[in-house]
């Protein structure tokens, strides 16, 4: 204002036409001062909700419609027709399947077809229980690719997917993290691991394959591996596998068990059991080889697998696997009535019937010794 006056009385500028101009450029100042804190609400409420919108919509959606297709397999799958058909709610808790005698195009004999399914049945019948920690985990692989941060987070939900059961979303994660990183050893082993629960044996093969080439000497990986070849009906490739395992660490009782698995598949139960006992010798509380030492000496028609099985299921160890392994051993000693009793405790009345049809078939093939 002083300047203002000092000026007026230099130059004769008339005095209140000075204080007027003075006072609107004052208040103009006043107005401009506060015009962030007015435009605060509107750019809140209006602008930046737009700008989440465009920052994270195409993220959320995909998401979206990961789940909206939640439990939607990841292709169509084709059983064999001596494959035991799958039962929902079993496939990840049950040691077998409901099995199916469908007839065959080429129209097999009755021998060979029960001879086929019983050795189906073996793969899943003698399965044990995954092992190792998590992906990424201190004895899982490593990564060998970048994520950006959509896929680690695609990542963590197929992990999370997996670990709950859902397959086909998990699946679904799984390919879209490696969409981005086709190296990616987590996603490709998580991957492999999923399809081969879902039943897609032949496709977590080549997954695992992939896996297993990348890292050739991590143990999480080659174990996959072996199970799934076990699972695609290739036990002698799955036997290689789990020899090449013992020969570097001949204690990795997890290999000797699914060795075991493999061994039951191929037809030589009196080298699998040995398997499970050198595993029970070990860790005698270990339920997964006590269920398969069972199951092995029932499908070899010893009477003591009945025995094992029986014990395991009166100690608290009773699952639907045990209890179907059980119904099955039954069956092959020939007392379809009490097959019949345990399998309804997890089955309904059709694949109950199933069921006895077959083991009254497989029965013919195992000389059951009391």
């Amino acid at each position: 204002m002083a300047t203002t006056l000092i000026q007026a009385m230099r130059y004769g500028t008339p005095l209140a036409q000075a204080l007027r101009v003075l006072a609107g450029e004052m208040r103009a100042q006043r107005l401009a001062a506060r015009l962030p804190v007015l435009l605060t609400l509107p750019m809140v409420v209006f602008i930046l909700p737009c700008v989440f919108i465009v920052v994270g919509g195409p993220a959320m959606l995909d998401v979206s419609r990961s789940f909206d297709s939640a439990g939607q397999p990841a292709g169509p799958f084709q059983p064999d027709p001596f494959e035991p058909a799958p039962q929902p709610d079993q496939g990840r808790s049950a040691m077998i399947a409901t099995p199916s005698l469908r007839p065959s195009r080429k129209r097999l004999s009755l021998g060979r077809a029960a001879a086929a399914a019983l050795l189906l049945l073996s793969v899943s019948a003698c399965a044990s229980p995954p092992g190792g920690g998590p992906v990424g985990s201190k004895n899982g692989p490593t990564a060998n690719a970048t994520l950006d941060d959509k896929a680690r987070v695609q990542l963590r939900l197929a992990r999370a997917a997996q670990e709950a059961g859902n397959t086909g979303s998990a699946v679904r994660f799984y390919r879209a993290v490696l969409d981005q990183a086709p190296g990616h050893v987590g996603a490709l082993l998580g991957l492999g691991e999923t399809l081969s629960e879902s039943g897609s044996a032949a496709d977590a093969v080549v997954e695992l394959q992939k896996a297993a080439a990348a890292v050739p000497d991590n143990v999480e990986v080659q174990t996959a591996l072996g199970r799934a070849l076990v699972r695609a009906n290739r036990p002698a490739d799955a036997l290689n596998r789990f020899d090449a395992l013992l020969r570097r660490n001949d204690d990795d009782l997890r290999a000797r068990l699914n060795r075991g698995v493999a061994l039951d598949l191929a037809g030589r139960h009196a080298e699998a059991q040995g398997e499970y006992r050198h595993v029970l010798k070990a860790e005698p509380n270990n339920a997964a080889a006590m269920a398969n030492l069972g199951l092995s000496l029932a499908l070899n028609g010893s009477a003591e697998g009945v025995a094992i099985l029986e014990g395991l299921v009166q100690g608290g160890v009773d699952s639907p696997r045990v209890r179907q392994n059980l119904a099955l051993a039954y069956g092959l000693k020939g007392d379809l009535e009490a097959a019949a009793r345990v399998a309804r405790l997890d089955l309904d009345d059709a694949n109950v019937r199933s069921n006895l049809a077959f083991y009254e078939t497989a029965r013919q093939f195992v000389a059951f010794k009391p």
